[in-house]
Parts: structure tokens; sequence; C-alpha cells
């Protein structure tokens, strides 16, 4: 019997097969989509939200092939952040690093559209890995899609999932 962390069951999880989806979802949307302001603000919270909601579910694989394949990205960071940043309401906000750590706690400047490109780079950067279809790649990539959010865009997609229900609140239109 497989282990929960192999290749073969985490490809065949309902949690990974859902967050595939969203993931899809996701870089389609920032590709694709001409909604900005609120709009574009309500909708990335809900495409965050599922991208979270499932991965946190998914575990981290065993890796057992070594990828010699070195993937080289034409995903182009700077661009796909002037994408975002054009849709923004808001960019800039003050945050804290690290919340637990009791020593280095000052405010920061963190910027949305960072945050959200982050997020679309390394998904992006895992989906053209697995859909090569090579099982090398295919391991590779679910290991970024879970290691990758554990060390880098989990951090980026909280941050922006709290700066967008800040300003959402601030900027909520009550209908009586």
């Amino acid at each position: 019997m497989p282990k929960e962390n192999s290749m073969e069951v985490i490809l065949e999880s309902e949690d990974f097969k859902k967050f595939l989806k969203h993931a899809r979802e996701y870089c389609r949307y920032i590709e694709e989509s001409k909604d900005s302001g609120v709009v574009f603000l309500n909708n990335i919270q809900n495409y965050l939200l599922n991208l979270y909601q499932y991965i946190v579910k998914v575990k981290l694989v065993e890796i057992i092939y070594e990828n010699n394949s070195s993937q080289v990205s034409d995903i182009d960071y700077n661009q796909i952040r002037k994408i975002i940043e054009e849709r923004l309401p808001i960019n800039y906000y003050w945050s804290v690093f690290n919340p637990l750590d009791e020593k280095e706690h000052d405010a920061i400047i963190g910027s949305l559209d960072d945050d959200l490109a982050d997020i679309y780079v390394n998904i992006k950067e895992a989906i053209v890995s697995f859909d090569t279809n090579k099982i090398e790649s295919i391991e590779d990539a679910l290991w970024g899609f879970k290691y990758d959010f554990i060390i880098h865009w989990g951090y980026h997609l909280n941050s922006a999932l709290n700066v967008i229900h800040w300003y959402l609140r601030e900027n909520y239109e009550f209908e009586y």
C-alpha cells in the first residue's frame, strides 16, 4: 500500500485535484481578466481562499526521482506584477514579517501586487512543470506546490488576504 505522501496517493487525492483546479483558475484570472478595483479584490479573495483551503490538506510529496531537468521559466515577473498593479485600488500596506518573533516585530511595508505576483509565479512555474507529463517533473511540481507554499507563497497569500479583508471592510457599502 502506497504511503500517504507518495506521488500516486497525492495525485489521486480530491484535495490535490481541487487545489490544481483552483491554481489553474487563479493563474488564468491573473492572465486574462479585465476586472479591476473592488471586483478584482473580491474575486482574488475567493481565489486565494480556495487555494489555501486545499493546499493545506495536500501532503508534501516524498521525493523519489532526481529531477536534473532545469526548467527555465519564461514567466516575466515584472510584467505580471504590472498587470496586477493596474487592477488594484490599493497596493502598499503595513505589516509585521513574523508576528511570532518577540525580538523583531518592526512594521514593514508590503505591496499587494508583489504578494499576488509571487503567488502567481510560484504556482505557474509548478503548473508548467506538472504539465510536461514527465514523472520527475510532476514529482517536482508536487513538491513545489506544497514546499513553496510553506516557505514562500503561503506568507504572501495570508498577507494579501489580510489587506484585502481590511480594504473591503473599510469600503463596504451596507445595503439595508
